[in-house]
This record gives structure tokens, C-alpha cells and sequence, in this order.
């Protein structure tokens, strides 16, 4: 744990042992094990603790645990604490359905974006890394702007969320670049940007650019987290304005095109 973490190498191993003895050494190398199926795994805050039953739980029926919340910062504005307060008051989330590969729910979306809206997968060929690239039958500018898009579940009794393509569009004009100008200078910087978000940016130094990027557009709910569909007609106001915001994190996983948080975060990445 920490940037500065050294393994211990073999050959100090005789000297750690002289110094503890062999209980104190076990627990060490015990704390070490851990700390390595940690890292394959991929580190967790303890704090937030998002809590699945276990399978012998899921097994016995038993109820998931709650989900803790762990508040941490300086004091919020009234609103803001009042709003906190408000989604901390709200029932467990099922995150059982929704999670690991939504097989499901991901076959849902595929027939709908292939029934209704056109769209042809493109074998071979890939949009970014691992998202599979597809190409529609028709843009969206030249079809009704009444033309009606249901969306809805292979599950028993489903709803259907129906939505016209003049409001797809207009949801489509929601999204917005926020970018630090430090970071993305002139004209340059501004092909660099273009580049990222086509996804088409070059491993290291432009890939750790985008953490100073945001993207943010309005976006409606067409299922909640237990894989059920909501009820909703053309017309109808969203239940609350619902904003995607997305910004590239840290990411220590090794991959080659986030290279560069390796090298610029971790200082004894040589080692």
C-alpha cells in the first residue's frame, strides 16, 4: 500500500528473520499475500462497503446486507446535505441483477438497437477497445421526427420506456466537452481533443490528458439497477434530470494505454 512499496526480495528474507521471529515473519508474508490478491483483484475502500450476499447467503435465501455509506470532506452547503441526507434514506439498491455481465438486460439492448433503430454490427472492427463498432441503417436526422423508438425488457410483464426520435435528438444536443485549456493549448490541443473522443487517442502521454476532460449530456433512465423497466410515454417529463457526467480516472492496471499513470503516479515504477 502506498507509491513507495517495496517487495521484499529473497535475499533479505534471512535478515527479517534474524530480527522477528518466525510468528511475526508469517504474519508479514500473510499481510504481503493479501496485499497481492488485493492488487489482482483491484484495491477496494473499505469504508464504502457496496455488500452482495454471499453465495452461501443467496443460497439460503437469506436478505443482502444493507449497503454502507461513509460521508467524508468538509461541511456541505444546507442543500446539499439535505440532498445527501435524502438519498442515504433511500431503500437497498439490488445490485445483484445488474451486475457482472448482464447478459439479459445486454441481449434487451442489442434487439432493440437492431429492431427499431437499424443497427448493423461491423465484425471485426471496434469504436474504441473492447466496445465492438456497428453502423446504423439510417441517421437519425433523416428519419420522422414523430417516429416512435419502445424499449422494452424479454422479462415477463415488462414495461415499455417509448421515446420519439425529435427527443433523442434533443437529448443528443445535451452533450457537452468541458476541457482545461492549460492542458489542451491552441489548435493543437484541440485535435488532440477531437481525437480522444473519436477514441482514437495514442497510448501515454495523450491518454493521460483526458482526465482533464469532462463530458457531460442529459440522458433518460430506461431501466432501474433490479433490470426493470420504466414506464414511460413520448412526452412524458422525466422522473428528474438526469446528467451523464464521465471523466477518465486513474487507472493502475497495467494496460499500455494507461501507461502513463503508471510512470507519472507511481515513483519507483522501475523497480
Amino acid at each position: 500500500r502506498g507509491s513507495n512499496y517495496q517487495q521484499p526480495h529473497s535475499a533479505s528474507l534471512g535478515a527479517m528473520t534474524a530480527e522477528m521471529g518466525t510468528s511475526r515473519l508469517n504474519r508479514a508474508l500473510d499481510r504481503l499475500r493479501r496485499w497481492r490478491r488485493a492488487h489482482r483483484r483491484g484495491l477496494r475502500c473499505e469504508k464504502v462497503d457496496c455488500v452482495s450476499p454471499s453465495r452461501r447467503q443467496k443460497r439460503r435465501g437469506q436478505p443482502k446486507l444493507a449497503t454502507q455509506s461513509v460521508v467524508y470532506g468538509g461541511p456541505a452547503p444546507e442543500d446539499v446535505a439535505d440532498l445527501i441526507s435524502a438519498v442515504r434514506m433511500l431503500p437497498a439498491m439490488d445490485k445483484l441483477t445488474m451486475s457482472g455481465r448482464c447478459i439479459t438486460q445486454t441481449k434487451d439492448m442489442e434487439n432493440f438497437m437492431k429492431g427499431q433503430v437499424g443497427m448493423r454490427p461491423l465484425p471485426g472492427k471496434f469504436f474504441v477497445i473492447g466496445v465492438k463498432a456497428f453502423q446504423l441503417r439510417a441517421d437519425l436526422f433523416d428519419l420522422e421526427k414523430s417516429q416512435c423508438f419502445k424499449f422494452e425488457s424479454s422479462l415477463p410483464g415488462s414495461e415499455k420506456f417509448e421515446m420519439s426520435v425529435a427527443e433523442v435528438l434533443e437529448w443528443q444536443r445535451t452533450y457537452q466537452v468541458f476541457y482545461d485549456s492549460d492542458v489542451y493549448r491552441g489548435d493543437e490541443g484541440m485535435e488532440t481533443l477531437r481525437r480522444s473522443l473519436e477514441g482514437r487517442s495514442r497510448h501515454g502521454q495523450e491518454a493521460w490528458m483526458m482526465k482533464f476532460a469532462c463530458r457531460i449530456s442529459e440522458n433518460p433512465v430506461l431501466m432501474r439497477f433490479d433490470g426493470r423497466v420504466l414506464k414511460r410515454e413520448v412526452g412524458q417529463s422525466p422522473r428528474g434530470k438526469i446528467f451523464l457526467v464521465s471523466v477518465c480516472g486513474i487507472d493502475f492496471a497495467g494496460r499500455v494505454h494507461d501507461s502513463g499513470d503508471i510512470a507519472r503516479y507511481i515513483k519507483n515504477w522501475r523497480e
